[in-house]
């Protein structure tokens, strides 16, 4: 939903009052003030990121004039949000520069060029036809799967672009197909998010009984502590019959937002166990806004919690067996995180 940004009594400068005259739409000055009051009354995580919105915000408010052209202002705009470290946090002016507060995460820093990326998922195929597995099949443009006599694999490269019950047809193709293993693995590495609604279509294959998912509050004042009631959602048994061998959960750094949400819904799950490294922290639905001169910026307005409540936001879904994919397993072309998954299951898979 787009929201039109209005100034509010929040302003970080007490001489711009909400008495003021009016600014012209493309004024920088209400620009600015927009943009600030949008992140003091929506953006739910400050303190957490430990950055002081008030300081911040008189800071950079001192920098912009009624002359400050576009350019500038646009670059001073994301110099003042960057400190938020948020791939959730973003401004974007219409052009081909569309700006994200996100900082580069390890997987990103190993593997610099989308090459490299597509390579080792290419070495993940590999490891996995070394294990007797199949050659990998595409289904519903998102979910690759194979198997082995004994184990199955589905790699989920993101949770959105396609309709739940399209998600559905192909689980009950692939589960099918699945019928007799004794374990899986499930790879979110990558994935850079998209709906809560299909990671939990995915997630509700692999639960016995109706149990909590997550829950989430959303953001609804300026106060630190302003926020609306809680939302629960919850994981319920979909499909003929559900899967509950061993399951091995591969996630990494750049495994973000619903994939994480998904992570985390999984996490609680007896027969699951999570390798890899951290998910991403970035967990909110992206509250859009647009300021006065047509730019528009997302943030995260909600807070997520795990069905034991606890946030994991920006410190990512934690793993139970920590290991890193590195460009080492491009010269020995033997995928380390699914190396590690298949030792794991081959002690609890007879």
């Amino acid at each position: 939903m787009l929201l039109a940004a209005c100034a509010s009594s929040g302003l970080p400068h007490e001489e711009v009052a909400s008495s003021a005259p009016s600014k012209p739409a493309a004024d920088p000055v209400a620009v600015f003030d927009a943009l600030w009051n949008t992140f003091h009354e929506k953006y739910a995580f400050f303190a957490l990121r430990g950055l002081d919105w008030q300081r911040q915000g008189r800071s950079f408010r001192a920098r912009v004039t009624t002359d400050t052209s576009p350019d500038e202002l646009y670059n001073l705009l994301c110099e003042m949000l960057q400190p938020l470290g948020d791939g959730h946090v973003t401004l974007d002016r219409g052009d081909d520069d569309e700006f994200s507060a996100d900082f580069p995460t390890p997987f990103y820093e190993e593997f610099d060029d989308d090459a490299d990326i597509e390579r080792l998922f290419e070495i993940s195929a590999l490891t996995l036809s070394r294990a007797g597995f199949a050659a990998l099949t595409e289904q519903a443009e998102v979910l690759e799967y194979s198997r082995s006599p004994k184990l199955g694999y589905l790699r989920i490269k993101e949770f959105e672009g396609v309709p739940v019950a399209r998600i559905a047809e192909a689980l009950d193709q692939i589960l099918f197909e699945f019928r007799g293993v004794r374990g899986l693995i499930i790879d979110v590495r990558n994935n850079p998010g998209g709906e809560d609604s299909v990671a939990y279509a995915i997630a509700n294959r692999f639960v016995p009984a109706k149990r909590v998912g997550h829950i989430k509050i959303s953001k609804i004042g300026a106060g630190p502590d302003d926020f609306g009631p809680s939302e629960t959602w919850f994981l319920e048994p979909k499909g003929s019959k559900p899967f509950l061998a061993p399951i091995a959960l591969l996630v990494n750094d750049s495994a973000c937002s619903a994939a994480e949400v998904f992570a985390l819904a999984m996490g609680h799950l007896p027969q699951v166990t999570i390798v890899g490294n951290r998910t991403n922290g970035i967990f909110s639905d992206m509250f859009d806004a647009e300021l006065p001169n047509g730019w528009e910026l997302t943030l995260s307005d909600q807070k997520y919690f795990s069905a034991k409540g606890v946030c994991y936001e920006r410190y990512g879904v934690p793993v139970d067996h920590k290991v890193l994919n590195t460009k080492a397993d491009l010269r020995s072309k033997t995928d380390s995180v699914i190396t590690v998954a298949l030792d794991l299951l081959a002690k609890t898979v007879p």
